[in-house]
């Protein structure tokens, strides 16, 4: 499968054009063109319409500059995700001996 945004992006810069610029041509606001470049917002057929003439190309070629989607992203995402809950723990774990060895020493205090 193909992540088709980055070559959406890619090809504007190539371009020389502002994301205004884009957008004006495709009659649509910024934000909307934006989400296109973000991967925020599925790419229509008639929006690749658009953008292929836009650039003066096939559908196919913008397709020659996507790029292809990295499952290992998420298999490493899920992976700190849980470094960092077993990173929580251990710290919720020495805070809770920083206050028994507080409450312990104000217990001796009170004592003598």
């Amino acid at each position: 499968m193909l992540e088709i945004y980055p070559s959406i992006k890619y090809l504007r810069l190539k371009n020389g054009l502002t994301q205004q610029q884009v957008a004006d041509k495709l009659s649509c606001s910024v934000p909307a063109y934006s989400k296109l470049e973000t991967g925020a917002t599925d790419v229509t057929h008639t929006r690749l319409t658009q953008l292929s003439a836009l650039y003066n190309m096939m559908i196919y070629q913008i397709y020659q500059h996507a790029e292809p989607v990295d499952n290992s992203l998420e298999e490493t995402n899920k992976k700190l995700a849980n470094k960092v809950q077993e990173q929580q723990a251990t710290i919720s774990a020495l805070q809770r001996k920083i206050i028994e060895l507080y409450e312990e020493k104000h217990r001796d205090k009170a004592a003598s």
